[in-house]
């Protein structure tokens, strides 16, 4: 169990590791700045589709992240 007190989520040992490179972030990064800077120019009321993020609150209480790991990390 990979997990953290200051992090809500944590990863179960079931999930592929985190895999993402500089390209694959740099790319989510690139999106959400150029949706912003249209909202922004445009005074735009449009939402931004992250993908879809799945978690559950576990027996501990703890939420695991089951969809959504590399976005999140990355985001983090």
């Amino acid at each position: 169990m990979r997990e953290s007190k200051s992090n809500p989520f944590f990863i179960p040992d079931y999930q592929r590791a985190y895999s993402w490179d500089r390209d694959d972030a740099e790319l989510l990064f690139d999106d959400l700045k150029e949706f912003t800077d249209h909202v922004i120019a445009h005074k735009d009321k449009s939402n931004y589709f992250l993908g879809t993020i799945v978690s559950y609150i576990n027996a501990d209480d703890a939420r695991e992240i089951i969809d959504g790991q590399q976005r999140i990390v990355s985001l983090l």
